[in-house]
């Protein structure tokens, strides 16, 4: 679903304020679009032509939490669909002030892909705040693409296509790819950025939290909770074992 075209004139135009019956342009592939919707279906923009335009392959629920993203960070301060031609890109929603991406994933991705993208936008100056969906993500099992983006920012949503649902924060210790105890969901609002202090990182935190540089209102940074411990494995109670029993002999040997 596609809520953004151009008009004959290049400029970008919401399907809100789209005229039925004109023709309009997609920014991804240039193909012919118009516009459809009502009162039972959200107003957006179709191909006239079958296409496997990447825009037209977004659903509802994606298109969503972009709208939701909007509404949250005002939307006078950003842009969805916003296309970067020096680096080939097309970003989801985008706060220019504040030199932010919002990358929104309910898909699978490569974690190749999540670096390329990190880099790309770092090369014109922007950072990339990724918004994994746990329909997908946040498993039991760490996709590839988490696992890439554990130093990166990032956080969780479980809006719905109704546009029911909250972006959270949440951590767990991971033990061979899989999560173990984690904290609470917490519910973060990205109306207000906040660089981290370093000196203000909680006893325990984790370090991969650590590389972020910035925060938002209410996430694991700004709970400055105590870390929860790692799970005690048999790697650990081996080792203890190991101790008891060497120093055990050694008393022995030594009396």
């Amino acid at each position: 679903m596609q809520i953004y075209a151009l008009d004959h004139q290049s400029r970008l135009v919401p399907s809100n304020k789209a005229v039925r019956g004109i023709t309009y342009l997609c920014p991804e592939c240039s193909s012919e679009l118009r516009v459809r919707g009502g009162l039972a279906r959200q107003v957006h923009y179709y191909h006239v032509n079958k296409s496997s335009c990447i825009l037209h392959g977004k659903s509802l629920t994606h298109l969503q939490i972009q709208l939701s993203l909007q509404k949250m960070l005002t939307p006078e301060n950003v842009q969805l669909e916003c296309r970067f031609p020096p680096i080939n890109r097309i970003a989801d929603v985008v706060w220019p002030s504040e030199r932010l991406v919002f990358e929104v994933q309910i898909s699978p991705i490569s974690p190749e892909e999540v670096k390329a993208r990190n880099r790309d936008y770092a090369k014109i100056g922007y950072r990339v705040v990724w918004i994994l969906h746990d329909r997908r993500y946040n498993r039991s099992r760490l996709t590839g693409a988490e696992i890439a983006l554990r130093s990166s920012p990032h956080y969780f949503t479980n809006i719905n296509a109704l546009g029911r649902g909250i972006f959270y924060d949440q951590y767990a210790t991971v033990l061979f790819k899989r999560r173990q105890k984690r904290t609470s969901r917490y519910p973060v609002h990205f109306k207000k950025l906040m660089p981290v202090n370093p000196k203000q990182f909680p006893r325990h935190f984790p370090a991969a939290r650590k590389a972020w540089a910035f925060s938002f209102s209410g996430d694991l940074f700004q709970k400055n909770i105590a870390w929860i411990p790692p799970p005690k494995t048999w790697h650990h109670m081996f080792l203890r074992l190991y101790r008891f029993a060497f120093y055990f002999l050694l008393e022995k040997t030594t009396r």
